[in-house]
């Protein structure tokens, strides 16, 4: 399943343009800042929370994908490229809900 999902993501990834692809390159390089990198990890944690509607800090299924819908929110309001999580079978994000709760296989 890893391998699975692995292989989904290099292929949206490999759809990017050169322009979003260095978008999302910039991003990623951004958190070698060390205020940029706790900014985002605030951010995170604060999606997160505003997703975890039952507040048990564990996402089910459905929080799941608003984190997800959240998430896509985040990047695109700083100019970064992320997959429309409409776009995505049910089959897909149940597998990357899978991983995200400790499945392996």
């Amino acid at each position: 399943m890893v391998e699975e999902v692995a292989a989904w993501r290099a292929q949206w990834m490999a759809s990017l343009s050169e322009e979003q692809k260095g978008a999302l390159q910039a991003d990623r390089a951004s958190y070698a800042n060390e205020e940029t990198k706790a900014e985002r990890m605030t951010e995170l944690a604060q999606t997160f929370n505003a997703c975890d509607t039952n507040q048990d800090q564990l996402l089910d299924r459905v929080e799941m994908e608003s984190f997800m819908k959240c998430l896509r929110q985040n990047s695109e309001a700083r100019g970064v490229p992320s997959m429309d999580t409409d776009s995505v079978s049910d089959e897909m994000k149940d597998k990357v809900w899978a991983l995200y709760n400790g499945a392996t296989e």
